[in-house]
Protein backbone atom coordinates (compact mmCIF):
# COMPACT_ATOMS: atom_id res chain seq x y z
CA UNK A 1 0.00 0.00 0.00
CA UNK A 2 1.07 3.44 -0.19
CA UNK A 3 -0.48 6.24 2.26
CA UNK A 4 0.67 10.26 2.32
CA UNK A 5 1.32 9.43 6.16
CA UNK A 6 2.77 6.09 6.45
CA UNK A 7 4.55 5.75 3.11
CA UNK A 8 4.97 2.66 1.07
CA UNK A 9 4.14 -0.46 3.04
CA UNK A 10 4.34 -4.39 2.41
CA UNK A 11 2.46 -7.15 3.87
CA UNK A 12 5.29 -10.01 2.77
CA UNK A 13 7.93 -9.12 5.36
CA UNK A 14 10.30 -10.73 2.37
CA UNK A 15 9.14 -8.92 -0.14
CA UNK A 16 9.57 -5.70 2.60
CA UNK A 17 13.40 -6.58 3.05
CA UNK A 18 13.64 -7.17 -0.66
CA UNK A 19 12.31 -3.64 -1.57
CA UNK A 20 14.74 -1.77 0.73
CA UNK A 21 17.76 -3.56 -0.16
CA UNK A 22 17.03 -2.23 -3.83
CA UNK A 23 16.39 1.01 -3.03
CA UNK A 24 18.94 1.43 -1.03
CA UNK A 25 21.42 0.35 -4.16
CA UNK A 26 19.54 2.28 -6.79
CA UNK A 27 20.69 5.92 -8.54
CA UNK A 28 16.86 6.42 -9.58
CA UNK A 29 13.94 4.94 -7.70
CA UNK A 30 10.86 4.06 -9.53
CA UNK A 31 7.95 3.76 -7.95
CA UNK A 32 5.46 1.10 -9.87
CA UNK A 33 2.22 1.52 -8.04
CA UNK A 34 -1.38 0.42 -9.36
CA UNK A 35 -4.17 2.75 -8.48
CA UNK A 36 -5.41 0.32 -6.13
CA UNK A 37 -2.63 0.64 -3.44
CA UNK A 38 -3.04 4.70 -3.26
CA UNK A 39 -4.28 5.45 0.49
CA UNK A 40 -4.29 1.69 1.73
CA UNK A 41 -1.58 0.51 4.50
CA UNK A 42 -0.32 -2.64 5.12
CA UNK A 43 1.46 -3.91 8.37
CA UNK A 44 5.16 -3.82 7.39
CA UNK A 45 6.77 -0.15 6.04
CA UNK A 46 9.09 -0.60 3.65
CA UNK A 47 10.64 3.17 3.32
CA UNK A 48 9.04 6.84 3.43
CA UNK A 49 7.71 8.36 0.05
CA UNK A 50 10.70 11.00 -0.17
CA UNK A 51 13.23 10.86 -2.46
CA UNK A 52 11.70 9.21 -5.56
CA UNK A 53 12.12 10.17 -8.84
CA UNK A 54 9.53 8.49 -11.07
CA UNK A 55 5.87 6.79 -10.63
CA UNK A 56 4.65 4.73 -13.04
CA UNK A 57 1.20 3.78 -12.42
CA UNK A 58 -2.16 2.32 -14.41
CA UNK A 59 -4.18 5.16 -13.72
CA UNK A 60 -4.67 8.67 -13.23
CA UNK A 61 -3.70 9.17 -9.38
CA UNK A 62 -5.93 11.25 -6.97
CA UNK A 63 -5.31 14.93 -7.26
CA UNK A 64 -3.51 14.93 -3.43
CA UNK A 65 -0.96 12.62 -4.74
CA UNK A 66 -0.90 14.33 -8.23
CA UNK A 67 0.35 17.14 -6.17
CA UNK A 68 2.29 15.56 -3.83
CA UNK A 69 4.56 13.63 -6.81
CA UNK A 70 4.47 17.26 -8.45
CA UNK A 71 5.65 19.10 -5.53
CA UNK A 72 9.04 16.46 -4.98
CA UNK A 73 9.56 17.18 -8.53
CA UNK A 74 8.14 12.84 -8.98
CA UNK A 75 7.86 12.48 -13.06
CA UNK A 76 4.51 10.51 -13.26
CA UNK A 77 3.93 7.89 -15.68
CA UNK A 78 0.47 6.59 -16.27
CA UNK A 79 -1.29 4.35 -19.22
CA UNK A 80 -3.91 7.19 -19.44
Amino acid sequence: GVDLDKGITESNEDEAEIKNVMRSCAKTTILAIDNSKFDNVSFIKVHDLKKNDVLVTDRLVPDKWMQYFEDKGVQIITDN
